[in-house]
């Protein structure tokens, strides 16, 4: 059976491992990359092919694989990843906090090791993706027990 592969106009992922920061990484629809890093610094340049393949390859399992949806532990300083992708005229959201879908660890350690390893061009700008929002939730409010709500993209399209 041949399987159907789709191509994203545009991708995000945010990701922690609950005790570091994590890697937050942007890719438009002319495959440009942003990656944000520590203070004002962010990493961009052309998307490299295999790259571009690696991620509508994921975003193709993900979609053939119905059992991966977004959920949540509740565990706080556990790993939490946030997904947000464009693919046609469809928007897929995903948050998982705690254990991930086996799916995601092979992708992220090659998405960080393409980061980490690149000489990648920089520019000084503050950058704050979407995917930032749910894979590093607001902190707790000062004056009550409840944390701030993160906005709807929080919210899974499955």
């Amino acid at each position: 059976k041949a399987r159907t592969s789709i191509k994203f106009t545009s991708f995000e992922i945010g990701y922690t491992n609950g005790w570091t920061r994590g890697i937050s990484f942007w890719v438009d629809s002319n495959r440009i990359f942003f990656a944000p890093q520590e203070s004002d610094k962010v990493k961009y340049g052309l998307l490299p092919d295999s790259l571009n393949q690696l991620i509508n390859e994921t975003l193709t399992n993900i979609i053939l694989d119905t059992t991966i949806k977004s959920k949540d532990d509740g565990c706080v300083d556990c790993e939490d990843l946030g997904i947000r992708a464009v693919v046609g005229s469809d928007t897929l959201y995903i948050r998982q906090v705690g254990k991930l879908d086996k799916i995601f660890l092979p992708f992220l350690k090659k998405l960080e090791y393409f980061i980490d390893s690149s000489n990648h061009s920089t520019i000084h700008s503050v950058l704050f993706l979407e995917s930032q929002k749910i894979a590093f939730p607001p902190k707790m409010s000062l004056f009550t027990n409840k944390s701030i709500p993160p906005d709807s993209l929080t919210k899974s399209g499955r």
